[in-house]
């Protein structure tokens, strides 16, 4: 109740100054867009989160929390692209693209080492 509250306040205050300050729009909507987000993420998604992490097995809990980092990171990339893509700055797309996969690689990497160096020992013996 208190999301769809702050999406109408937001939404009220956009159209106010969409009349006043016409050419800052966009960059009013950015700003808006990411303070609700934020406000999304650290009041709705994270405590489900942190409530699907604390029920899962101990044995998974790494991989748990690398994939629900991995859906979350690749969910921001595609919102900020798509964002990117309606403010007509098509230049930085690839960029996030890139840098938010690379990101997901870099947290996958001491897992992925872990899984090398398992298998490798396995294979010695």
């Amino acid at each position: 109740m208190q999301t769809i509250l702050i999406t109408i306040v937001m939404i009220f205050l956009l159209l106010l100054f969409q009349q006043i300050l016409p050419k800052y729009t966009p960059l009013l909507i950015s700003f808006f867009f990411f303070i609700l987000l934020s406000h999304i993420l650290f009041n709705l998604l994270f405590p489900v989160v942190r409530t699907v992490l604390e029920q899962a097995p101990k044995e998974s809990l790494p991989i748990a929390r690398v994939l629900l980092l991995s859906v979350f990171l690749t969910f921001l990339g595609e919102a900020l692209s798509e964002w990117c893509k309606n403010l007509k700055l098509d230049a930085f797309v690839p960029l996030i693209y890139v840098s938010s996969n690379l990101l997901i690689l870099t947290y996958w990497l001491p897992l992925i080492k872990q899984m090398f160096s398992t298998l490798t020992r396995l294979l010695i013996e």
